[in-house]
């Protein structure tokens, strides 16, 4: 068979196979369109000693419906000491298991509302087991820092005990709170306590005042940032955060600089990225 031939056949068999199976040209940076499919609802989990690991299984699978289920199970044994101790000691930062379970062992705690809960939450929000980014750059030096974007697991974990600290909100809790706002090594965490203590006490002109007394003399002007939620307007909420970068230009994120590519036999160059910095006066 004669080579042109040939590769008339191939082109045939290549065009009949593409009918068959329905080639179409592609539509590049298209996103697919995925339909979204709610969870659906799981069997409530009652909570007491034995069953923590199984009540995290429930939390963790089942639909926002189902919240309200969660608090009143969780209602039921918040005065129980055997649970709150039960809860407390899978808060842990050597057998994490995962990170979204360790949030739901300490959003458990909070909602307990069990002032026997605010001694591990304060364990864990001190903990030097997990040192936050501003202890590991105190341990090297700018030149051998890696030149990357990094995300703060410890910093994230002790902004939720903050949280659930002020959740409590309970005299003591409240010292543990103002204590965080201005002596946490984490700037993260220090600011996470900020907003929990507002939210808490009702942002009320009060609390503002509390919250800044306390706070580090650099950082008060992060007192009272705009807070997103469900039910906030998009455009204020822009509107907000516009008005505070115009009053402190020095808060803006630095834009991110292009990771340059290897070159042919050249190997890898290092990189190029944002390398986070430690706010003044961080321990």
């Amino acid at each position: 068979m004669r080579p042109s031939i040939v590769r008339f056949v191939q082109i045939l068999l290549v065009g009949m196979l593409c009918f068959a199976i329905g080639c179409e040209k592609k539509e590049v940076g298209k996103l697919p369109n995925v339909p979204f499919v709610p969870l659906p609802k799981q069997a409530p989990v009652p909570l007491d000693p034995s069953s923590v690991e199984k009540f995290v299984d429930w939390v963790s699978t089942m639909p926002s419906s189902q919240i309200g289920d969660v608090k009143a199970h969780i209602a039921l044994v918040n005065a129980d000491p055997k649970v709150v101790d039960a809860v407390a000691s899978r808060l842990s930062f050597r057998n994490i298991g995962s990170y979204e379970r360790q949030l739901i062992y300490m959003s458990i705690l909070g909602e307990m509302k069990n002032e026997k809960a605010l001694g591990p939450l304060q364990d864990y929000l001190f903990s030097r087991e997990c040192p936050v980014f501003e202890e590991q750059a105190a341990l090297h030096s700018a030149s051998s820092a890696p030149k990357m974007s990094i995300l703060d697991a410890c910093a994230g974990l002790k902004s939720q005990a903050i949280n659930m600290i002020a959740y409590i909100n309970s005299g003591a809790a409240k010292a543990v709170v103002l204590k965080t706002v201005g002596g946490h090594a984490s700037r993260t965490v220090r600011l996470s306590a900020m907003n929990a203590y507002l939210y808490n006490n009702g942002d009320s002109p009060e609390a503002i005042a509390t919250v800044r007394q306390h706070a580090r003399p650099d950082e008060a002007k992060f007192v009272g940032l705009p807070r997103f939620s469900s039910d906030t307007n998009p455009k204020d909420f822009a509107a907000r955060l516009a008005n505070f970068y115009a009053r402190y230009p020095e808060e803006i994120p630095p834009q991110p600089k292009p990771v340059l590519q290897p070159k042919p036999g050249k190997g890898k160059p290092a990189r190029m990225s944002i390398t986070p910095t430690v706010g003044p006066g961080a321990r």
